[in-house]
C-alpha cells in the first residue's frame, strides 16, 4: 500500500492566502529551552492551505462543516488530468472536461482535478489572481454526472470578478455547493498518484457551524 500526502505544508514564509483573508501565523508560546515543553498558537482562516468548503460557505441554509457527512470526503476517487488544457486566466470548457474524463466512471465518485497550477504557483500571489478556472458549462456537466465531491489544485472561479455584485461572485463555488457537492481545495502532490482510480481521504477540523475547515488529505493506492 502506498500513501500520498496531498496536503500543503503550512509555513507563513511560503503560503498563498485567499485575497482578503487574515494572515496565517504559527508562534511558539512554550519552548523546550524555557519551559521544557513545546506548544504553539495558531491563527488560520478556514480557507487557508488544504481545506474543505462546506455548502454553508455560499449557501445560507447549507450544511456546515461539522454536519458534512464524511462519506462525501472519503471513498473512491478518480483523477482527471487537465494539465494539457489549462493556462492562466483561461476557463475549462465542458468539452475539455468531457474529453479529459473520457470513459472514466465518475458517478458517485470523488473527482480530483489535476491542473499542475498549485505546484507552480503555491506561495505566490498568482495562485489566486491568475488561476485557470472552471466555466459554468463544465460545472453544470460535472453536477449532472452526480459526483460526490470535487478536489482540485486550483481555484474554481474566474479571478476577474470585480465588476460583479457580491451576491453573484463565485458562481462555480455556488453551483457545486447548492447541489451538496463540497470542495477539497489546494491539493498538492497529485503528480505522484500513479493511477486513475484510488482511495481518497480528506478529514477537516470539526469546527462548530463553520463554513469550512483546514483538512488533511491523502491518496491510498493499492
Amino acid at each position: 500500500m502506498k500513501i500520498v500526502d496531498l496536503s500543503v505544508v503550512l509555513n507563513k514564509r511560503n503560503i498563498s492566502l485567499v485575497p482578503g483573508h487574515p494572515a496565517f501565523d504559527l508562534q511558539e508560546i512554550y519552548s523546550h529551552e524555557k519551559n521544557h515543553v513545546s506548544s504553539s498558537f495558531l491563527q488560520i482562516s478556514t480557507h487557508t492551505g488544504t481545506h474543505v468548503d462546506a455548502p454553508y460557505h455560499f449557501i445560507k441554509n447549507g450544511v456546515t462543516i461539522d454536519e458534512l457527512p464524511l462519506e462525501k470526503l472519503v471513498g473512491k476517487a478518480v483523477l482527471i488530468d487537465l494539465r494539457k488544457v489549462v493556462s492562466p486566466r483561461k476557463g475549462i470548457s465542458a468539452d475539455q472536461a468531457k474529453e479529459s474524463v473520457g470513459r472514466k466512471d465518475i458517478k458517485d465518485k470523488i473527482v480530483i482535478l489535476h491542473s499542475g497550477w498549485l505546484k507552480e504557483k503555491w506561495g505566490m500571489s498568482e495562485m489566486y489572481l491568475e488561476n485557470p478556472f472552471i466555466l459554468q458549462e463544465a460545472a453544470n456537466w460535472l453536477v449532472s454526472k452526480e459526483i460526490r465531491s470535487v478536489g482540485l489544485d486550483f481555484s474554481l472561479d474566474n479571478p476577474d470578478q470585480g465588476n460583479l455584485p457580491m451576491e453573484k461572485r463565485f458562481p462555480i463555488h455556488r453551483t457545486f455547493l447548492e447541489h451538496g457537492i463540497p470542495h477539497i481545495e489546494n491539493l498538492c502532490n497529485l503528480e505522484l498518484i500513479t493511477r486513475d482510480e484510488f482511495f481518497f481521504v480528506a478529514l477537516p477540523l470539526k469546527l462548530y457551524k463553520s463554513n469550512g475547515a483546514p483538512a488533511g488529505a491523502i491518496a491510498i493506492i493499492d
